[in-house]
């Protein structure tokens, strides 16, 4: 697996395997969403949608009790 990205992301590229790690260590590492996209140097919209969803929490349900 290659995780040096040498190419520049282009307008409408999708985030790569390493942009996602990256986001997920930063936010472990309680970095604001603001934080991220300015490091990873992509759209707002596109990041913080990303953040979202890469960060959520899946909830499950058994006999109506969430569990985590």
């Amino acid at each position: 697996m290659h995780f040096n990205d040498t190419t520049s992301p282009g307008k409408g590229q999708h985030l790569t395997l390493s942009e996602l790690i990256e986001i997920q260590l930063l936010k472990q590492l309680s970095k604001s969403d603001r934080a991220i996209v300015t490091k990873l140097g992509r759209s707002n919209s596109m990041t913080n949608d990303t953040i979202k969803r890469v960060t959520s929490v899946q909830k499950k349900f058994v006999n109506n009790e969430a569990i985590y």
